[in-house]
């Protein structure tokens, strides 16, 4: 019972920061909801026993990628200036085509058998790490290169303008 509460606390947290960040006009304050979000998240792991998720989310998610995001909000001029609009008028229109998506996603959830496997489970982290080297080496190096060259492409368009 006490563990349900949790659960629903933390997913109640979760979607309030999901909605700030869409909500929220002034960005850096859209930036702290998105910090509660992966908080609540990261809780979310630590409830399923997933504790190696849980601090790779607060450390690299909530520290990491939000600081670079708050940078980048507190770097960028245009963004202080108060004549920027911050809503535009197809918010009913994208309003409607999210209910719509969430609809069908609710009732693929709902009409898809969930299969409940007691296989082969890692959760230990030299047992992730052995799993990441061995039977899933090919997409751990793929997502290697892929940010490879995001990083080259981001360099590479920051040093055009000099």
């Amino acid at each position: 019972m006490v563990e349900a509460g949790f659960f629903y606390l933390f997913a109640g947290l979760a979607v309030a920061g999901a909605i700030g960040v869409v909500l929220f006009p002034n960005l850096f304050h859209a930036a702290l909801a998105l910090v509660l979000v992966l908080m609540a998240v990261a809780a979310l792991f630590v409830m399923l026993s997933a504790e190696l998720i849980a601090v790779a989310q607060v450390l690299i998610y909530a520290g990491a990628i939000v600081v670079l995001i708050a940078f980048a909000i507190m770097l960028t001029k245009k963004i202080q200036h108060s004549s920027l609009r911050a809503h535009n008028e197809q918010m009913g229109l994208s309003g409607l085509v999210s209910i719509v998506l969430g609809g069908s996603l609710i009732a693929i959830l709902l009409k898809t058998p969930w299969k409940i496997t007691s296989g082969d489970v890692v959760n230990s982290i030299p047992g992730i790490g052995e799993k990441l080297l061995t039977t899933f080496l090919f997409p751990f190096e793929l997502v290697s290169v892929v940010l490879l060259v995001a990083l080259i492409g981001g360099i590479i368009l920051a040093r055009e303008g000099e």
